[in-house]
């Protein structure tokens, strides 16, 4: 036996680097936090013996709570620790915590859907809300696009005062922006730069820190949030498959017993929705959907589907991937995946506020009537963007329609 396991790899957390933590000292004892907003104001004409219109003004309250929890539970027998070459309750630990922390990354690299501005390929001349195809000779546009998306909101990464410093939600340390990046991002930024380097001293590696450009620290993560969208406007005929993540799903007349089959049914919105109803619970067999395999099971984690009947659509998400790739053998010419976007989030750093209540951790408790311990590594934490955060958040919407 080797005197080491092999090791599994995780994408490095980049919300540390990243999100403010201000609210954490509030809760304590608590679950969540209120922060309130107010209207903007505006000047007006001031006429000398004229009353001036003194406008109403309402706060409106938004909430971040803490209710998100999650654990990696395993068991380790005491008589097979024993005989082990390895310390087996550290090295689970260590995995379960990693698992933990990719799961917290993903979810706060999901909140890109709350960013009040994009760039898209309508900036670079093509279809609004289409993806980007970013190349080494439009990478670098992409950079001062999303920073005058920010400043066109008076959100200023290079320069100026942020409202907010004082309050905490200013990250120290490099520029006031991030961006993250997929490797495949981060691949055609080093082709447009010939491979240099910036020097960057101590930041090098910390939290996922790449580089920075144009006031915005560079992240590379795999841990984004990648959406897809597939026209099933014609009922398919039996057999016609959708692959995802390497999953397929096989359209039957008859549902049979086979794993990932999904019955058609009397249209093509039933298919629809009896498809998008497997994806989100590919464990349960029911009359419309076979349950996956234990192993696909696990490829189908945190990814999501919705049909939109009224327009022919099944919307996929997947959070904490940095992109998944997606088929079809659809008979109708039609039926085919329209819309593959990588979002990447960029920003000003402290755009979302973040409270983890119990960082990952491990409690350890015995196996009644069994010589061993049950190991149940988890955390506690909540995530919101507010309205202020919104503003100074960009989703950069990247093309992932040839990314294998």
């Amino acid at each position: 036996m080797s005197d080491r396991m092999q090791v599994t790899r995780y994408s490095v957390p980049v919300y540390a680097a990243q999100a403010s933590f201000e609210e954490r000292a509030k809760l304590v004892d608590g679950q969540s936090v209120t922060r309130p907003s107010v209207s903007r104001f505006f000047d007006q004409d001031y006429t000398r013996g004229v009353d001036m219109v003194i406008p109403d003004r309402t706060e409106t309250n938004e909430t971040l709570t803490v209710t998100t929890a999650k654990s990696v539970p395993f068991a380790i027998d005491d008589l097979d620790a024993l005989q082990s070459n390895f310390k087996l309750m550290n090295e689970y630990s260590g995995r379960a915590m990693r698992a933990l922390n990719k799961s917290i990354d993903a979810d706060y690299l999901s909140e890109v859907v709350s960013a009040t501005s994009s760039v898209d390929a309508s900036d670079f001349g093509g279809a609004a809300g289409a993806g980007i195809t970013v190349d080494a000779t439009n990478v670098l546009k992409i950079f001062p696009a999303a920073n005058r998306k920010l400043e066109n909101l008076d959100v200023m990464i290079q320069g100026g005062v942020d409202p907010r410093a004082e309050g905490g939600n200013m990250k120290p340390g490099g520029k006031a922006g991030f961006a993250n990046m997929t490797p495949y991002f981060k691949e055609q930024l080093s082709y447009s730069l010939s491979g240099r380097e910036t020097s960057d001293g101590d930041m090098i590696g910390k939290n996922g820190y790449s580089s920075h450009y144009f006031g915005f620290d560079t992240f590379v993560t795999t841990n984004g949030y990648w959406t897809g969208t597939l026209t099933v406007a014609t009922q398919p005929t039996d057999g016609d498959t959708v692959t995802v993540n390497g999953v397929v799903f096989t359209f039957k007349t008859t549902l049979g017993v086979t794993a990932g089959n999904v019955l058609i049914g009397a249209s093509a919105d039933t298919a629809a929705t009896n498809l998008a109803a497997l994806v989100n619970a590919p464990s349960v067999t029911t009359v419309q959907g076979v349950a996956l395999s234990a192993a696909n099971q696990n490829l189908m984690r945190r990814i999501s589907a919705t049909a939109v009947n009224a327009s022919d659509v099944v919307n996929f998400i997947a959070k904490g991937y940095p992109y998944i790739v997606v088929s079809e053998t659809l008979t109708a010419a039609a039926d085919i995946w329209s819309l593959r976007i990588s979002n990447n989030m960029f920003g000003q750093k402290g755009a979302v506020d973040m409270v983890v209540q119990i960082k990952p951790t491990v409690k350890v408790s015995d196996i009644p009537l069994q010589i061993g311990n049950y190991v149940k590594p988890h955390t506690l934490y909540g995530k919101k963007t507010f309205a202020e955060g919104a503003s100074a958040l960009v989703n950069v919407k990247i093309d992932s329609s040839s990314w294998v």
